[in-house]
C-alpha cells in the first residue's frame, strides 16, 4: 500500500457528499487535517474522534489507520454543516493542502485495486445501489458454483477411473448435474451484465445509408427520425434494447460527408460519441466506403456492413432496416462484444463449458467432458481470486456516484 494516495471526505449533515483525494504522500491525510484543524500531532493516530473547526467551519474528524478502512488505506472523513457555502470553503481549504476532487466509485475502485474487495464483491455491491438482483447472496453464488463445478469434475474423473463411464444411467445423471449448474452460471452473468451495464454500440456511416432506419430496426420500433434527405440526424439518439441477448446502449449518429458547417460539427459529435462506445457499426452505401482513421484509430471493435441493401447491393455483409436483412447477424456480432476480463464474460463462458459437457456426457464422451469441466473451474476460480480486468471494474464504478 506504499505510495497509495490516501483519501479525505466531507459529509454534509443532509447526507452530501464532496470527496477529495490526497494526493501527496508525506504525513497523509491525518496529518494534513491535523494542521487544518489546529491539533497536536499524532491526536487523528489510530480509530479516533476530534471536534475542530477548519478555518471558521466547525467539523468532525474520524480517522481510520491503515488496514482498518473500507479502502484498506488511512481515511479521515470528516463531517460537517450541510450549507453549500460551508462545505465549498472546506473543499478549499483542504484543495489547499494538496487534495483533488474523487472520481465516481473513488472509494469503491480503491477497495478493489488494494484487494480489499473481490469483482464478485463489487457486482454485489452495484446491484445494491441500483435496486436490482440479489445483491447479498451473489459472492456465495459464485463461490457455491464452484464448488459443484469441481465436485461434478471429480465425479467425472471418478466414472472414467473406475470403469463407471459406460453405464448410461450415470452419464445422464452427469448430464443433468452440468445443464443445471449452467443454468447457475447464466443467472450469474446475467446479474454480472445488469452491474456492468449495457453494451454501449453506435451506428455510423455516410449520410443517408441507413443508420436511422437500421437504429428502428433493432429497437423494434420508430424511435429516430427517418427520411431520403441527407443530415436528418445532427445530433443522435439513444435507446436501450435487448439485442443477441445483450441489454444494449444502441446510438443513432449523424452522417459523415455532409457538406455544411453544421454537418461537419454533427460529425465531429458522432466521433465523439463513438470513442466512448463498446463496439461500432459502420453502415455503408452499396459502394463499400471504408470507416475513416479517425474511427478506425480508437481500438474499437468495427462491424462493417452495407446499409439500404433492398436498393442495391454492397460488398460484405449487406443490411436492410426494411426487410429484416442481416439483423440477425449483427445480434450475433454484438452479443460478443461484452469485453473480456468482465464478471460477465467470464460467467458466460463457465455457461457455454458447461452446456458443452452436459452434450458431451449425455453422448457418453467423458474425457472431454471433463477437460470442460476443468476449465470452467479455472474460469470461476480465477474470478473469484483475482477478479475482473481493469476495464471491467471501470465499467461499474463508473455508474456509482462519488460517495460510493
Amino acid at each position: 500500500m506504499s505510495g497509495f494516495p490516501v483519501i479525505a471526505a466531507v459529509a454534509t449533515a443532509r447526507g452530501e457528499a464532496a470527496l477529495a483525494v490526497v494526493r501527496t504522500s508525506g504525513g497523509g491525510c491525518c496529518c494534513m487535517v491535523e494542521d487544518l484543524m489546529g491539533l497536536p500531532s499524532g491526536r487523528l493516530s489510530g480509530i479516533r474522534r476530534a471536534v475542530g473547526r477548519i478555518g471558521a467551519d466547525e467539523v468532525v474528524a474520524i480517522s481510520w489507520p491503515s488496514g482498518r478502512s473500507y479502502t484498506g488505506e488511512e481515511m479521515v472523513e470528516l463531517v460537517c454543516f450541510g450549507a453549500t457555502a460551508a462545505t465549498a470553503r472546506i473543499m478549499e481549504a483542504l484543495a489547499g493542502a494538496g487534495a483533488a476532487p474523487a472520481r465516481p466509485g473513488e472509494f469503491t475502485r480503491r477497495a478493489v485495486l488494494s484487494g480489499r474487495m473481490s469483482a464478485v464483491e463489487l457486482i454485489a455491491l452495484s446491484s445494491v445501489w441500483s435496486g436490482a438482483g440479489r445483491p447479498a447472496e451473489l459472492p456465495g453464488d459464485a463461490a457455491r458454483l464452484l464448488g459443484s463445478v469441481r465436485l461434478l469434475l471429480e465425479d467425472i474423473e471418478g466414472a472414467i477411473e473406475f470403469g463407471d463411464a459406460q453405464e448410461g444411467g450415470e452419464a445422464c445423471a452427469l448430464a443433468a448435474r452440468a445443464a443445471g449448474l449452467a443454468l447457475d452460471a447464466a443467472g450469474l452473468a446475467r446479474a454480472a451484465r445488469e452491474a456492468e451495464g449495457p453494451l454501449r454500440v453506435t451506428i455510423l456511416g455516410p449520410v443517408n445509408a441507413g443508420k436511422s432506419t437500421l437504429f428502428n430496426a433493432l429497437l423494434g420500433e420508430d424511435r429516430a427520425m427517418v427520411s431520403g434527405s441527407p443530415g436528418t440526424t445532427r445530433d443522435g439518439i439513444s435507446a436501450r434494447a435487448d439485442i443477441g441477448g445483450e441489454v444494449v446502449e444502441l446510438s443513432d449518429s449523424a452522417g459523415s460527408g455532409g457538406g455544411g458547417e453544421f454537418d461537419a460539427e454533427a460529425w465531429d459529435r458522432s466521433v465523439a460519441l463513438a470513442s466512448r462506445a463498446d463496439c461500432l457499426i459502420w453502415l455503408c452505401d452499396a459502394g463499400g466506403r471504408r470507416p475513416p482513421p479517425e474511427l478506425a484509430e480508437m481500438g474499437v471493435p468495427i462491424l462493417e456492413a452495407c446499409g439500404r441493401c433492398d436498393l442495391g447491393r454492397g460488398p460484405g455483409l449487406n443490411v436492410s432496416g426494411l426487410t429484416g436483412e442481416g439483423l440477425e447477424e449483427i445480434g450475433a456480432w454484438i452479443s460478443g462484444r461484452r469485453p473480456p476480463k468482465g464478471c460477465a464474460h467470464a460467467a458466460g463462458a463457465v455457461e457455454k463449458e458447461l452446456l458443452e459437457a452436459a452434450a458431451l456426457l449425455g453422448a457418453g464422451d467423458y474425457a472431454p467432458a471433463a477437460e470442460g469441466a476443468g476449465r470452467a473451474s479455472g474460469l470461476l476460480g480465477g474470478l473469484l481470486d483475482e477478479g475482473a480486468g481493469p476495464s471491467a471494474v471501470e465499467r461499474v464504478l463508473e455508474r456509482l456516484c462519488i460517495g460510493k
